[in-house]
């Protein structure tokens, strides 16, 4: 392969990669809209199908660190395959009905394929193209997983019966799995992908603070929005009378908006500074979750605008935090250097995923069983803003 060859051809390796982040968040994020006849078809509680839509966060977080160690020994497009083996069978799987054990299986190996894909897929990316397009490489296999979960939002209603749905899924995942161990390559010719001592930098990122406040604040904030988002669709038609489908077209714009958010809010740093972006990004998408819901009964306009500032404003958070252990890297006080910075964006990555498995069907949920929604959003409005109280305490570098 020569060089014009090698130019080329990393779009192809981006274009698999997007595939494959693309047709596992469609597969997990059906699940939401469809959440009343899924409780029936498993003869569940709705404690039990939360636990269940979110355990695929646990295992990720869980995973993150695991999984990149595994790629950096194994190589990241034997990992991914494997990922996308593990994402197809947990597909499948979910077409057995009527036993809860066999879906929290399914959904464990859903959470190792994300684990094991969504860390290390960009790794592999970023070495085929040159410094000036990673951004925008990373950027783009971002929208994959932002409009997979859009469309398995928005679109699930109208999908056949849910045995044949998730059957295709499993299906076109290890279709994918094949066609992306065929083409998929480490790196172009000639060049290798840095190894990453993961466990060292893992080890140094434990001693700096900041990592610890931006991991902390964002396992509260990701939760609440997870718990927001995947909510939504039943409580707009329990409470309001929307149509699920109606619901689930929300909850996609959430997502959507989210790819507005990611790409768009980080560019405003260098005007108005990442501490106090933080801090509006927090106050904002708060006010979003909660008058979303507060002043719905008297204009529905009200929920409509109130998703808009929280789809925008949760998109752009994480985006924000992962940059984090790049920038300390910079600091003098902090204890990470240059190449601890996979440790620390590790430890951010496993602290954000934790938090959304765990608020939802711990917190939320039972606020939601035994009062209201409306005490369930206003505690995942204040989970989601105390992002802004842990922003204050970030140590930047002095420029920014």
């Amino acid at each position: 392969m020569n060089s014009g060859e090698s130019n080329s051809y990393r779009w192809v390796v981006l274009g698999i990669s997007w595939l494959c982040i693309f047709t596992l968040s469609i597969g997990w994020y059906s699940m939401p809209t469809l959440q009343s006849s899924l409780m029936i078809l498993y003869n569940i509680n709705i404690t039990q199908f939360n636990l269940a839509f979110t355990l695929p966060f646990l295992i990720a977080g869980i995973l993150s660190i695991p999984g990149g160690i595994l790629a950096d020994s194994w190589g990241v497009r034997k990992t991914v395959s494997l990922a996308m083996v593990f994402g197809g069978i947990g597909f499948l799987g979910r077409a057995l009905l009527g036993n809860y054990v066999v879906l929290l299986v399914s959904m464990a190996s859903v959470g190792t394929a994300w684990g094991l894909l969504f860390p290390n897929a960009p790794k592999m990316i970023s070495a085929w193209f040159p410094p000036e397009e990673t951004a925008l490489s990373s950027g783009i296999f971002t929208t994959g997983m932002f409009i997979g979960l859009s469309i398995g939002m928005a679109a699930s209603p109208y999908f056949p019966e849910w045995i044949i749905t998730t059957s295709i899924m499993g299906i076109m995942v290890l279709i994918l799995c094949g066609i992306f161990f065929i083409l998929a390559k480490d790196a172009p010719p000639g060049k290798e992908l840095k190894s990453i001592k993961l466990i060292e930098g893992v080890q140094t990122a434990i001693k700096s603070k900041t990592i610890w406040l931006a991991g902390f604040g964002g396992f509260l904030a990701f939760g609440g929005m997870v718990s927001f988002m995947s909510t939504l669709p039943l409580a707009s038609n329990i409470v309001y009378g929307l149509p699920e489908a109606q619901g689930g077209f929300l909850a996609a714009l959430v997502n959507l908006l989210g790819v507005v958010g990611a790409l768009s809010l980080p560019a405003l740093t260098k005007k108005i500074g990442r501490k106090k972006l933080l801090v509006i990004i927090g106050l904002s998408t708060a006010s979003g979750i909660f008058f979303s819901w507060f002043l719905a009964p008297l204009t529905l306009l009200a929920l409509w605008i109130g998703v808009i500032i929280a789809g925008i404003g949760g998109g752009a958070l994480p985006a924000i935090l992962l940059e984090i252990p790049v920038l300390m890297s910079s600091v003098n006080s902090d204890p990470i250097r240059e190449e601890h910075v996979g440790g620390g964006a590790a430890l951010v990555n496993v602290l954000l995923q934790i938090g959304g498995f765990a608020i939802l069907p711990f917190i939320i949920t039972p606020l939601i069983n035994t009062y209201s929604y409306m005490l369930g959003y206003t505690f995942a409005a204040i989970f989601f803003g105390s992002i802004s109280i842990f922003a204050l305490k970030f140590e930047y570098p002095k420029d920014m």
